[in-house]
């Protein structure tokens, strides 16, 4: 009978923020339908004979994977709230609905994209869990209660086109498990030596190191994050038990050669580390790394930003990456943000929605500061717009000329010099002076329609009053 271990695909000591327990809690679900399934295979006598690793796949770029699937484009059920998490990779969300039904939802539209169910998934009353293949890729879904009633949360984690099995096994290891979303086995040889050797092999693969998380260790190469868990194998004799497994990156986001405490996030596509180098060599390593890929630094030098430095990258297709890094206790810590030109576009948007509220506000300060005129209005006038400084009047045809006089008498009586004046029956211009201020009254009158009246201040606000 087939054993399984969760304890050796989800690391319970391995610290997750909330979004990464959502995921490893999927996997976990995926992994004991694997279990289940694996079991009764065995029980029956059709357990599948051991084959040959296959060929080595080309890690997916993103360009590639979201030509496959993008979750940022695959339909919500109707009466969903908004993601908690959307990315190519990954999407998280409440849907209405028991889990069951929101399971079925999902599943009838992958079907629809070409994706099939593979054997092995999980359902009770409260969770339903499956995993799905398609063009190599390795899909898993996840529907459980939400907390708010009458709802599921439902989570789709895209795994990626690496197969497990044309990963490295040392020497004479032997396979304990193995299903598309995890793959364990059992060494021979003792943990350390184990860890090296499969960290070697896999870097002579094009693996990058990507951080290290306990007996879990990262590595990437192009969008394929892989993990391998290494560690002793419970009441085995002192030998070593390694599990692999793999997530799609939303972002390809590389990581120095010397990097440490490096952490990357799908969520917010970004990638944290810390380093001994400053801050000028960082900045410069990365302008020369990412140039090789298409981004151009759009600074000479950093910017400092509040108390971070920043880089920023853009690239043909309007993407950004966005490097900060700041001195903390010594050491220099960093984020690498990676934003999709969809992204890049909403950020410009309410950056020029705040600068023009900004500058409403002020626009409306100053204005609220100004000394006010009194502006006397008869009955015939009616205002027809009104701002601070600037004021239109409508009066009844014929009647401009007369009604503009009666607004020069008014200023007149109150102190405000008259300057340069025309007035005639169609069109009129007046200007009045009270030094540095001013005040120009513009009327046009056709006779025939509601003529206008235009006041326009400089260095003063207008109080309508109506005329006693």
């Amino acid at each position: 009978m087939t054993e399984c271990r969760l304890t050796s695909a989800v690391p319970a000591f391995a610290p997750r923020p909330a979004a990464l327990l959502w995921h490893a809690a999927c996997l976990a679900v995926c992994l004991i339908g694997w279990c289940a399934w694996s079991t009764l295979c065995s029980t029956v006598g059709f357990a599948a004979p051991p084959r040959a690793a296959p060929a080595p796949v080309r890690p997916a770029t993103v360009s590639a994977a979201a030509a496959v699937l993008d979750l940022t484009r695959f339909p919500l059920m109707n009466g969903s709230r908004p993601p908690l998490t959307r990315t190519v990779a990954t999407l998280h969300y409440q849907a209405p609905g028991k889990a069951a039904a929101v399971y079925t939802w999902n599943l009838k539209h992958l079907l629809q994209l070409g994706w099939k169910e593979a054997p092995g998934g999980y359902s009770t009353e409260d969770l339903v869990s499956g995993t799905f293949t398609h063009a190599g890729y390795v899909l898993t879904v996840t529907a459980i209660p939400a907390q708010e009633a009458g709802f599921s949360k439902v989570a789709l984690v895209n795994l990626g086109n690496v197969p497990l099995d044309s990963l490295p096994a040392p020497p004479g290891a032997r396979p304990l498990f193995a299903s598309p979303v995890v793959r364990m086995l059992i060494a021979e040889s003792a943990v350390e030596p184990t860890t090296q050797e499969i960290r070697k092999t896999l870097e002579q693969q094009g693996w990058q190191p990507y951080g290290d998380a306990g007996p879990q260790h990262f590595y990437r190469k192009n969008a394929i994050r892989l993990s391998a868990t290494i560690g002793m194998a419970p009441a085995q004799g002192g030998k070593t038990s390694i599990s692999y497994s793999t997530e799609l990156m939303s972002a390809e986001l590389p990581a120095l050669p010397h990097a440490q405490a490096i952490s990357y996030s799908d969520t917010n596509k970004e990638l944290g580390f810390e380093t001994m180098q400053d801050t000028a060599e960082v900045h410069a390593a990365y302008r020369t790394l990412l140039q090789s890929a298409g981004w151009t630094a759009t600074t000479d030098h950093p910017l400092k930003v509040g108390f971070r430095d920043t880089t920023v990258f853009r690239n043909p297709p309007a993407e950004m990456l966005t490097l900060e890094t700041r001195v903390s206790s010594g050491v220099l810590r960093g984020q690498l943000r990676f934003r999709t030109a969809e992204e890049v576009q909403e950020l410009d948007r309410k950056a020029k929605a705040a600068a023009e509220k900004e500058h409403a506000q002020k626009e409306d300060a100053k204005e609220a500061s100004l000394p006010k005129v009194v502006i006397h209005l008869s009955s015939g006038m009616e205002v027809a717009e009104q701002e601070a400084s600037r004021v239109v009047l409508r009066v009844r045809p014929g009647k401009a000329r007369a009604a503009s006089d009666q607004l020069r008498k008014s200023l007149m009586e109150t102190g405000w010099k008259a300057g340069t004046t025309m007035q005639q029956d169609l069109f009129g211009t007046m200007i009045f002076e009270q030094s540095p201020r001013a005040i120009t009254i513009v009327y046009v009158d056709s006779g025939l329609t509601p003529a206008e009246i235009r006041l326009q201040g400089t260095g003063i606000g207008f109080d309508l009053q109506p005329m006693k």
